[in-house]
């Protein structure tokens, strides 16, 4: 299930975007408390039987991030996937990450998430499964003094099966961020994932978001992903949308 994390990554990314500003003039001992929930649809998803169709999920995610010293953050996570299809649950995921700011331009990250998916088939067939991993990004900010206009931004992602034995992914996304009005953000990004292990291009990915600052405390954001799958027997091309509210609670 190449798109299993797919999920995971846009609500962490979302997450830390969210608490690193809010974190960064506050002291060690502040702990922020975040709901996630959001609505996401997929255009094909395929079982082992090798029918695919739509599905549509309910996401909750639950995170507690801290600010753990001078310039490194930390955040532990749940998360939550309801499939409105099958009307059952999808996956349960968990996850911690810790971030650091290496300069105005670069931050790195370190995570790792344990997903577990129990066995379901009213759409398609998925059998029980469940798979840890680990995850180094590296987040380049070409001009981050630029407030007004377009941002460039380059993400390096490293990730693999918690024992290294397979599942070994490296993928580069280049992100254009601008502010669009004094409430609304917008981004427009491209990534290309490889698989490692296999020596295989795995996909293109298009994206477009569109942030909302609701109030001080709300945002909403709508992502969509156009996933064109080009490995070895995949299943097609994916199109995701995902309707969301990142929440922040003292």
């Amino acid at each position: 299930m190449k798109k299993a994390w797919m999920t995971a990554i846009i609500v962490v990314a979302n997450l830390l975007a969210a608490s690193l500003p809010a974190a960064a003039g506050e002291g060690r001992d502040v702990t922020r408390f975040y709901v996630f929930t959001g609505i996401e649809s997929h255009s094909k998803v395929r079982g082992i039987d090798g029918e695919f169709g739509g599905e549509t999920y309910v996401n909750t995610m639950l995170s507690l991030s801290r600010k753990l010293q001078k310039d490194v953050y930390g955040n532990i996570y749940y998360l939550h996937s309801y499939s409105v299809d099958d009307g059952d649950t999808a996956k349960h995921a968990a996850g911690a990450n810790v971030t650091r700011i290496l300069n105005k331009h670069l931050l790195w990250s370190v995570s790792y998430s344990f997903t577990d998916s129990p066995e379901r088939g009213v759409v398609v067939t998925f059998p029980e499964s469940d798979n840890d991993r680990f995850s180094t990004n590296l987040v380049y900010t070409f001009n981050p003094e630029e407030k007004e206009g377009v941002r460039y931004i380059s993400t390096t992602r490293l990730s693999t099966v918690s024992n290294f034995s397979d599942q070994q992914a490296v993928s580069e996304k280049i992100a254009m961020r601008a502010p669009l009005s004094r409430r609304f953000d917008g981004e427009l990004s491209y990534r290309f994932s490889y698989s490692l292990d296999n020596s295989e291009q795995l996909t293109n990915q298009f994206g477009g978001k569109l942030k909302y600052k609701w109030t001080k405390r709300n945002r909403l954001a709508l992502d969509v992903l156009f996933i064109d799958n080009v490995y070895e027997n995949n299943a097609g091309d994916d199109t995701m949308v995902l309707f969301s509210m990142l929440s922040m609670i003292d």
